[in-house]
């Protein structure tokens, strides 16, 4: 499994789920949430990357543009129809 070849290499894991599983004991944090709460966890890690600037602009920047092409090419084929 290639999370284990990555620990075995020094990666380290963090595990995030309501139970306690196999992968969960390897991890070297283990986040244990309450079912349901994995929308306002995703949340706050989403806001505190933005707020942290800790995302790649550039990335983001091409896939937006890319994005805005698809839908333009979607619009024009639509119409054709």
């Amino acid at each position: 499994m290639q999370m284990l070849r990555g620990i075995e290499r020094g990666a380290k894991m963090i595990v995030i789920d309501p139970k306690e599983t196999d992968m969960a004991k390897k991890a070297d944090i283990f986040l244990q949430i309450p079912v349901g709460y994995n929308i306002p966890l995703l949340n706050a890690m989403m806001n505190h990357i933005i707020k942290e600037d800790l995302f790649d602009k550039e990335f983001v920047e091409n896939i937006l543009m890319v994005l805005n092409m698809l839908n333009m090419l979607l619009l024009i084929l639509l119409h054709k129809e």
